[in-house]
């Protein structure tokens, strides 16, 4: 991290500047914060930058070697963890100088040394004020080995490290999609390449899904997979590391040896966690395109949090639990016998509010162990770390006491497990409480840190020191009454004397110049109007006092670091456990919170193939919506109804309600309840989505060519155990077109992959695959037409539908009578056509006799539209504002969030003008 700094004497440049030459040519693509007394100070191109993103005020001191203004601007020391925040989180990496104990000399003057006390970039922050507190910070590495081919040969490796947590995930993927996948799920902050991986030209695609990351090109030698097998082993002091099932993961692993590479040349230390290994049977797989459409952790609207699904369940009480929340909802679990044990835990916290609450309560003080169990590990520990940590070791045995004295839990095996796995120090917290004072301060250096009674070497220092400063408080006073009996003697005025410290001239008097002092003062330094002096008696115990300070600040140093900090390690793994077994019981008593307080039922997981919900609520659109407002729907998916076709005009809540079942699905495989009053729900391997899209510029692909990608996703990748979530399949093509490749779809995952398909279009003429085919169930969604309005009742009922009252609403709008006369006509003629569509397959694929009695379409007798009502008639202004919204709404491109809003807004403005 530092390199041997030697002055040039014969240079222009001041020896300050100097250092700061040395340092940044070390560190060329950095910020550098460069100490400066009681300023961190920033020159040339680094104060311009500085100056706009920190808003500093830019200046100059001094010229360089021809004779140019050096651009300056600097913040006070005491604000460096604010600014470093906001540099960190725009993404720039820092290096920090700090100034060192040592003089450095030049000539006659002297100058503190400076090096470099921390690499900063934003995948390897470890200072948990720098980041935030509830979600990971991954840095991330990437390989690619083209010459990787064959069963057990992945070309692309990719590794994850948290090195404030030391998580640590290592994948390999066959193909870009599925990279693409991984890194959009973790959403790393920064990102190494291998040199090898410019080949495919990836950054593109990264900054695509991943706006903001940092982007280093490691060296070749970093990703070098020998090296790496060396550095990994090495790290986990093993012969092998097959042991962690890493024995076929080639590209994986080169990509592990550049994080560790990068990360020993940052002289960063990380926790030794095993290795995870994903491997996609193990969770339900949810791809970048679904995790976007269902706005899981972003919304579509400005990639923030809010109106997602994490926004409604972020509510843990610690930032361990957020984390692990998190976690939970990037990989929904499998394991079938898991989900009923998080299940079981969350229905008996549910059960017992009493033990809720209590837990509740005790969680909300619950330090982050894990980040400061790291900090401990990595040698940046400080005294308050200590306090802090301490805090939380006694808060276990509370939490112990509630979960052993509750009934409720009996039939838990997971929080019983908890209840096993949590593990008291008790011989920590007596360790801090007798050595740790109470007020200590961040840094050891200021002294103060460690108790009396403690140490008796560090007792017997501070005698030295307690009695030095009896011994100047007389000394002063004595003094005092010397100088004033000298004055007195030679008639003059008596004098304030003080007796002082500075670290450059140690103990001294200071009185006023020019006053007759005792003869045994020596002068030791004269100033405008005082003088300052000293007395051998002064410097003797000066001495003294000096020598205890420095050896108490060395005492304390060593008693924290050897003492204290060295038997805390060997319990670091003691206090990881706690962090994993605090965390899991957050994420479980919110999961309990949220169902009572939303009234949450408990689903049953099946390894059935049936989907089942009766009275399911979108989790995310109720909690907007006015409480009890929320239309709820039922949805029953099974061997016979594989197949579900929804049909009805936009803003209808076809979108609310696809998003809807995927959501509760999700929910169901975290453990978590859901919001219906009964939920089966079938075992999945994967959700997929295909939604509204727009053009994709970077990739020169059409609105149609987009579409037609991500369906081929789904056909290419579905399996039996998939949910599918269609929402329009061939808008950006022709009518005959569209019509054809959506019915062939229709057909394909219904009789080849027979997966859970929810389909919602404007293909009314869809609805006549129900007479061809057996699988399919058709739905539509409600609407009445009452007092001259359209209303969205956004229930399902069962039965397709050819209305989509577009001309209707072109008529409301203000088209011309000409116009809207012509379009009833047309669509007549049209409907009258294509409502004989029938598909003629090239195969039998679970075909059925035609029905020629039966109609797919509903009874329009079932809901009377008031059809005569839409003969022209004038609108007042402010309706026909709405009306025009209406219809030029862009609703491909609205969230269920933003749609709802708009429906509320419309609402308002027409109640408003009917008052």
């Amino acid at each position: 991290m530092n390199t041997p700094f030697e002055l040039d004497k014969k240079s222009k440049i001041t020896p300050v500047m100097q250092q700061w030459y040395h340092i940044k040519e070390q560190h060329p693509d950095y910020i550098l914060f460069f100490r400066m007394g009681d300023f961190y100070e920033f020159f040339y191109d680094d104060a311009v930058k500085m100056s706009e993103e920190l808003d500093l005020k830019l200046t100059t001191r001094g010229t360089d070697e021809n004779n140019n203004p050096i651009p300056l601007a600097g913040i006070p020391v005491k604000a460096l963890n604010d600014n470093l925040t906001k540099v960190i989180n725009k993404k720039i990496p820092v290096t920090v100088a700090e100034q060192t104990e040592e003089l450095m000399k030049f000539g006659s003057k002297e100058f503190f040394g400076r090096e470099v006390s921390q690499i900063i970039t934003p995948g390897t922050v470890l200072d948990p004020d720098l980041l935030s507190n509830r979600s990971n910070n991954f840095l991330s590495a990437i390989h690619y080995d083209s010459k990787l081919l064959g069963a057990d040969k992945k070309r692309f490796g990719i590794t994850f490290i948290d090195v404030s947590t030391g998580e640590f995930q290592i994948s390999e993927f066959d193909t870009k999609d599925a990279l693409l996948n991984q890194l959009y799920r973790y959403s790393p902050v920064e990102i190494i390449l291998s040199p090898q991986i410019k080949e495919i030209n990836i950054e593109t695609d990264i900054q695509k899904i991943l706006q903001e990351v940092l982007f280093f090109e490691g060296e070749k030698t970093d990703f070098n997979y020998d090296e790496a097998y060396k550095q990994l082993t090495s790290f986990y002091n093993t012969h092998s590391l097959d042991g962690f099932g890493l024995e076929s993961y080639k590209a994986g692993i080169s990509a592990a040896g550049a994080i560790f590479s990068i990360l020993k040349n940052r002289q960063i230390e990380i926790l030794r966690k095993n290795p995870q290994i994903e491997s996609t049977e193990n969770y339900l797989s949810i791809d970048l395109i679904a995790r976007k459409n269902l706005e899981l952790e972003q919304n579509q609207r400005d990639g923030t949090l809010k109106g997602t699904l994490l926004w409604v369940f972020d509510q843990t009480h610690t930032t361990m639990g957020a984390r692990k929340l998190r976690s939970w909802l990037r990989k929904p679990t499998r394991n079938i016998h898991e989900i009923n044990n998080r299940l079981d835990a969350v229905e008996s916290l549910y059960e017992d509010l009493l033990l809720r609450e209590e837990l509740i309560s005790v969680l909300k003080n619950f330090p982050d162990i894990e980040r400061l169990a790291t900090k401990l590990n990595t040698g940046s520990f400080n005294p308050r770390d200590a306090l802090r940590l301490n805090a939380g070791l006694k808060i276990l045995p509370k939490l112990l006491i509630l979960l052993k004295n509750s009934q409720s839990i009996s039939s838990s095996k997971l929080l019983l497990t908890i209840i096993n796995n949590l593990k008291l120090s008790p011989e920590i917290t007596d360790l801090i409480d007798s050595a740790i004072k109470d007020d200590s301060p961040i840094f050891l250096a200021d002294g103060g840190t460690i108790k009396e009674g403690f140490d008796n070497d560090l007792d017997q220092l501070f005698d030295i020191k307690d009695k030095g400063s009896n011994w100047l408080s007389k000394f002063e006073e004595k003094e005092q009454r010397r100088v004033n009996e000298n004055l007195r003697r030679v008639g003059k005025k008596e004098a304030k004397l003080k007796l002082s410290y500075t670290r450059g001239h140690g103990y001294y008097i200071e009185l006023r110049s020019g006053l007759p002092v005792p003869g045994d003062y020596n002068i030791s330094r004269s100033l405008k109007d005082r003088t300052r002096y000293t007395t051998t008696d002064l410097q003797e115990m000066a001495t003294k006092i000096l020598n205890a300070e420095e050896q108490i600040k060395e005492r304390e140093e060593f008693l924290f670091k050897e003492k204290i900090i060295s038997i805390m390690k060997n319990n670091i793994e003691i206090f990881l456990s706690n962090a994993a077994v605090i965390s899991s019981l957050d994420v479980l008593l919110t999961f309990a919170k949220l169902a009572n307080s939303y009234s949450y039922t408990r689903p049953e997981i099946s390894e059935e193939y049936n989907l089942e919900i009766i009275k399911g609520r979108h989790p995310v659109v109720e909690r907007i919506l006015p409480f009890g407002e929320f239309i709820t729907n039922n949805t029953f998916l099974n061997e016979k109804e594989r197949v579900l076709i929804i049909t009805g005009a936009n803003m209808g809540g076809k979108s609310t309600y696809l998003r809807q079942v995927a959501l509760i699905s999700i929910l169901a495989h975290m453990g978590s309840f859901v919001p219906a009053e009964y939920a089966k729900i079938s075992l999945l391997d994967r959700i997929f989505t295909r939604v509204g899209v727009v053009d994709d510029i970077w990739r020169g692909q059409s609105h149609f060519m987009v579409e037609m990608n991500e369906t081929a996703n789904v056909l290419n990748n579905a399996t039996k155990s998939s949910l599918i979530i269609l929402d329009e399949i061939g808008r950006g093509t022709s009518t005959n077109t569209g019509l054809a490749i959506a019915s062939s779809v229709t057909e394909y995952l219904l009789s080849n992959i027979k997966c859970k398909t929810i389909f919602a279009t404007h293909f009314h003429q869809l609805n006549n695959l129900a007479l061809q085919l057996t699988g399919i169930k058709n739905y539509h969604v409600a609407i009445e037409y009452d007092n001259d309005d359209l209303i969205f009742l956004y229930k399902l009922v069962e039965g397709g539908t050819d209305e989509s009252y577009g001309v209707e609403i072109a008529k409301l709008a203000g088209f011309p009578g000409k116009v809207v006369e012509n379009a009833l006509a047309l669509r007549k003629s049209i409907d009258k056509e294509n409502n004989n569509y029938q598909i003629k397959f090239s195969h039998k694929n679970g075909s059925k006799k035609e029905k020629k009695t039966e109609s797919v379409l509903q009874d329009q007798n079932k809901i009377k539209f008031k059809k005569s009502s839409l003969k022209s008639f004038i609108l007042p202004l402010n309706q026909q504002k709405v009306i025009n919204e209406v219809t030029f709404a862009k609703l491909d491109h609205l969230t269920a969030f933003e749609a709802l809003n708009l429906i509320k807004k419309w609402k308002e403005e027409l109640s408003e003008n009917n008052k």
